[in-house]
């Protein structure tokens, strides 16, 4: 019997992992997974070794949450260690329309958007046939953690732009809660980052933007990479800054007005990826159309 590890994040992603392990079990495959493996006593990362050391298979369930998960990224990295030296089998596997982390993008991967179809796509590489039995709910495409009301129209209109955004560039959102400390409004989950989200309910100068972001990186009670500071402007534009020790930008200005670039605000995350990445797309530098009309994003030599 083939033992099949799951890697997912716990918070985000149980349910459609016990979904995804109930069929796999009633194929007659053994499957692991932390939160029914651990044993009493047992540390997490001796259980995690001990369950890819024993698996013929491993499944990455991929989400934003998954992406920005410490623990899903161990698990891939190790589980990659065994691929390469052919002990295992890995599988990224596809919960919502997330880009595959550039580790992953040389393996076959399936899209489990439709779950029947998923599970065809998967039987095969298993070697066997799956046919669902369960009942569980997946987690719906797009889905946010935006729960909280913000307290200001500017800010509602930021966030509310973000969440729309969201199922097409292919991450999550997180509103953050103020006793967590931080002056943060949200985080954004996308392509193993975390990105801080810190809006400002009035006009500001860019100096005044960056001691804000400045003191948030140096406390970062949100462990993000990066923070993405919007203000209310006349036009829109994108600015970033290295405020502290990094390979790469980790402050980016925005400024906004809503009335001619309504999409700058979700355009805004895959250009600061790019910039956190090292993959700055080649229109930063000048206007391009999902700025909106007249807008433009400035890159700081």
């Amino acid at each position: 019997m083939a033992t099949v590890f799951i890697s997912y994040n716990a918070e985000a992603d149980e349910a459609a992992a016990r979904r995804l392990a109930a069929d796999l079990r009633a194929a007659d495959l053994d499957v692991w997974m932390a939160s029914e493996s651990i044993r009493a006593g047992e540390s997490f990362p001796a259980a995690i070794d001990r369950g890819l050391e024993g698996s013929e298979f491993v499944i990455v369930l991929l989400s934003p949450s998954a992406l920005a998960s410490d623990w899903v990224r161990a698990e891939v990295y190790a589980a990659l260690d065994r691929a390469h030296q052919g002990l295992t089998t890995l599988i990224p596997a596809r919960l919502q329309p997330v880009a595959l982390p550039p580790l992953l993008s040389g393996f076959q991967w399936v899209d489990f958007s439709q779950y029947e179809q998923g599970l065809t796509v998967l039987g095969t590489l298993l070697r066997v046939q799956i046919r669902p039995v369960s009942d569980v709910p997946t987690v719906e495409p797009g889905r946010s953690r935006l729960d909280v009301s913000p307290p200001d129209a500017f800010t509602a209109r930021a966030l509310g732009a973000l969440e729309a955004g969201a199922m097409g560039a292919g991450y999550a959102i997180l509103r953050t809660n103020p006793a967590t400390g931080g002056s943060l409004d949200a985080v954004i989950e996308v392509a193993l980052l975390r990105i801080g989200v810190m809006v400002q309910r009035r006009p500001a100068a860019v100096g005044e933007l960056l001691g804000r972001v400045e003191r948030e990186l140096g406390v970062n009670p949100h462990r993000v990479a990066a923070i993405l500071a919007i203000a209310p402007g006349d036009e829109t534009t994108l600015q970033e800054y290295q405020l502290r020790e990094a390979a790469t930008p980790n402050a980016v200005v925005m400024t906004w007005a809503p009335t001619t670039g309504m999409d700058a605000v979700p355009a805004a995350v895959p250009l600061v990826v790019g910039l956190m990445t090292g993959g700055v797309p080649a229109d930063i530098t000048g206007s391009h159309q999902p700025f909106g009309d007249g807008a433009h994003a400035q890159h700081m030599e």
